[in-house]
C-alpha cells in the first residue's frame, strides 16, 4: 500500500483514498470527548456506593439520623420523601427510631473514613484560639 503525504495542502493518500488533516483532528477530538464523558460516567456511579455496614441503606440524597438512647444508638436514613411526610403530621418533633420506637434522635452526619454515624459539634474556639477540627468520634479521623 503506498502511502503520500502531501504537507502543503495536508492531505495523506493512502493507496487510492484521500484523507484530510481536519477531518482526523475532528474524529479525534470527538473520540477523546467520549472517552471523557466516559470516566465522568463511570466515576460517577462508582463512587456513589458506599462501602461497610451502610453501603446498602446510605445515599446522598437520604436524611442521616442517630437514636440518642444509650441502649440503642442505632443509624438510620430517611429519604426527603420520608422526612416530608412526618413532618406534615408532626411539625416539631424528630422522627421515631425504627429499632426502639423513641423520638430521643438526632440529625447526624456521616464520616468518611469509617461510614459511622455521629453528632456534628459546632463549638465556637475561646477567644483568640484558633478553632480544633472536629474528630470522628468513632475512628479519630478529622471530618469535614
Amino acid at each position: 500500500m503506498e502511502q503520500r503525504w502531501q504537507g502543503a495542502r495536508g492531505i495523506l493518500a493512502v493507496g487510492a483514498r484521500t484523507i484530510n488533516t481536519g477531518s482526523i483532528i475532528k474524529l479525534t477530538v470527538a473520540a477523546l470527548a467520549l472517552l471523557a464523558a466516559a470516566v465522568i460516567a463511570w466515576r460517577s456511579i462508582g463512587s456513589s456506593a458506599g462501602t461497610g455496614e451502610h453501603a446498602m441503606d446510605y445515599d446522598e440524597t437520604r436524611t442521616r439520623w442517630l437514636c440518642l438512647d444509650a441502649a440503642c444508638k442505632e443509624e438510620f436514613t430517611l429519604s426527603t420523601s420520608e422526612l416530608g411526610e412526618f413532618y406534615s403530621e408532626h411539625e416539631d418533633q424528630n422522627p421515631p427510631c425504627p429499632a426502639c420506637k423513641k423520638q430521643n434522635t438526632t440529625r447526624a452526619s456521616r464520616c468518611e473514613a469509617c461510614t459511622k454515624f455521629y453528632v456534628p459539634t459546632h463549638e465556637p474556639p475561646a477567644t483568640g484560639q484558633k478553632p480544633k477540627p472536629q474528630t470522628c468520634p468513632h475512628c479519630g479521623k478529622p471530618v469535614r
